[in-house]
This record gives C-alpha cells, structure tokens and sequence, in this order.
C-alpha cells in the first residue's frame, strides 16, 4: 500500500489525453468503468497475479526460505505496480509514443516507491518490522522480467482495440 500510494498519487498530474475534448460523451448508463477498463483491469490482474504465484513457487523451488520467497513475491507485486503505472498514463496512446518526461510527478513517486521497497528489504530494523530478506541481482533480474510481462500485454492490447 505503501509503494503504491506515491504512484495513484502521482498519476493525477498526468497531463489529459490529446484529442479527449473531440471523444464523445460517455454513456450515462456504462457507470464509472467503461468496458475497456474493465477488461484490461481483469487481464491485468491475472498477469499479476500469475505472475506472483509463479515467482513465489520459483523461489520455494530454488530452495529459498519461506521469507525470502515472500520477499520475492511482493518485491514482483511491486514491480508489476511499477510497470502498471507507466502503463495507466493512456487508456489508448501507447507508453512509448509518451514523453517520459510529461509526468514528472510520477517519475517521483515512482522513485520514492522503489526506495521505500529497497528500504523494507535491505534496512535491518525494517526487515525485522515486514520479515523481508535481502535478494540476489539474479532474482532481481527475473522479476524485473516477469514484471515487464505487463507492459507487453497493455501495449498489445491497445495495439489490438486501436485497430477496431
């Protein structure tokens, strides 16, 4: 809740969409989520969350203690929020057509989420407070990779619905 608090926050400086005014008006009747979002937000969360289970049970393989695989799995949790942020700037325009520099409040909070993580997992007195254990650049780098699955599918999603 932590970590991903400074990135909702952050994302309420992101700048309106280009072309929102010339859109038409929502149907009074489709509710606060329209459609879409409730498709992408249901296949987020299963890439979520097959994800997590997945490093968690990698971990358990791997011979890691029960808090360690704990420690990777939120650590995966976190990241996946990560991505999911940058993803969140556009329900349409792709993440790489976006200036990065167009939110500079989310590069921030970004920031301060990643720091906020390191600090739970590698300051003593706050791995004793959320039971965390340091974790290896390998297990680093598959989280970051299993994450990054989430900007895949966002990117192909909108690719897909563009086309419609």
């Amino acid at each position: 809740l932590v970590t991903n608090g400074f990135q909702v926050i952050a994302l309420t400086f992101e700048p309106g969409e280009k072309g929102v005014i010339h859109r038409p008006p929502r149907d009074p009747r489709e509710g606060i989520m329209s459609r879409v979002l409730i498709e992408r937000t249901v296949l987020v969360g299963l890439i979520i969350s097959a994800g997590v289970i997945c490093m968690f049970v990698y971990s358990l393989n791997q011979g890691a203690s029960l808090e360690e695989a704990r420690t990777v799995a939120v650590t995966t949790m976190v990241f996946f929020q990560f991505f999911q942020a940058v993803n969140s700037r556009s329900e349409t325009e792709s993440i790489f057509r976006l200036s990065p520099f167009g939110n500079p409040m989310l590069a921030y909070g970004l920031i301060a989420s990643v720091l906020a993580h390191f600090g739970s997992i590698y300051l003593a007195p706050l791995q004793w407070v959320f039971h965390t254990r340091p974790i290896g650049a390998d297990l680093w780098l598959q989280i970051i990779a299993v994450s990054l699955t989430v900007i895949l599918a966002v990117e192909i999603d909108k690719g897909v619905r563009g086309r419609r």
